[in-house]
């Protein structure tokens, strides 16, 4: 996992450079963790980027401080995730990988 971490990392770093800077958040910060769930439970990189929305979306529903419009689509985007994670376990316990 450490190896796939720094790979990822760097990758994202040289990804988000851009004339000697990078907007952290957006470039790192955002997406490395979600690599890193996404590697260890097995989802398909391609993924990722909705993933990170749907995991944003989810902390506004916590935060408490977002429009009547905003929590609707959060909630919304809650169930778009929850449904995306059971069809994925579903996919991997009718496919189990060899984890040894």
């Amino acid at each position: 996992m450490e190896q796939f971490t720094v790979q990822a990392a760097d990758r994202l770093w040289v990804d988000g450079m851009q004339d000697g800077c990078i907007e952290w958040m957006g470039a790192m910060a955002n997406r490395l963790p979600m690599m890193v769930v996404a590697e260890l439970i097995g989802l398909p990189d391609p993924d990722i980027a909705q993933l990170v929305k749907w995991g944003y979306a989810a902390t506004q529903l916590l935060e408490g401080l977002v429009e009547n419009d905003q929590l609707v689509a959060a909630g919304v985007a809650l169930m778009e995730l929850s449904g995306y994670i059971f069809e994925q376990f579903d996919r991997a316990a009718a496919d189990p990988r060899d984890n040894s």
